[in-house]
């Protein structure tokens, strides 16, 4: 639908009080720049922390990873963020959708690249919508170009 409907993002609502701590998880992807788009946008007065995530599934990941949130980083500084807001993380595991999902209990909102549905995403819904239901935090999902 949101393709259809040309959107940006998608909103997965969960209880907000605040959007001070955002979890941005990335991917190698070509959604990573339409995602630190929105984050962009996202900034406010409020804004506390950015925190640009990434979990490798393998150590021979680890450079790519880093190179990819070095890269990510450089973008919301461009456009005016202060850099002391952004911190990059990068973690080697085989539960990336797990390790996602317990870190997402520390942070106000998720913003995350969807993907296209699965028939399993179809019936339990996708890994985005399920990761903020777990965190019990919304999550902001920019959806794949198509």
């Amino acid at each position: 639908m949101a393709t259809e409907e040309g959107c940006n993002v998608v909103l997965v609502p969960n209880h907000a009080g605040r959007m001070e701590r955002n979890l941005v998880p990335l991917r190698g992807d070509t959604s990573t720049e339409r995602i630190t788009d929105f984050v962009d946008d996202l900034t406010t007065d409020a804004l506390r922390k950015v925190s640009l995530f990434h979990v490798a599934d393998a150590e021979t990941e680890r450079d790519g990873g880093r190179a990819l949130l070095e890269s990510s980083r450089r973008k919301p500084v461009d456009a005016g963020i202060d850099d002391r807001l952004i911190d990059v993380d990068l973690v080697v595991s085989n539960d990336v959708v797990g390790t996602i999902t317990e870190r997402a209990k520390e942070y106000d909102a998720i913003v995350t690249g969807g993907t296209e549905p699965s028939l399993v995403d179809r019936i339990f819904g996708d890994i985005p919508h399920r990761i903020g239901q777990v965190a019990g935090c919304p999550a902001f999902v920019v959806p794949p170009r198509t």
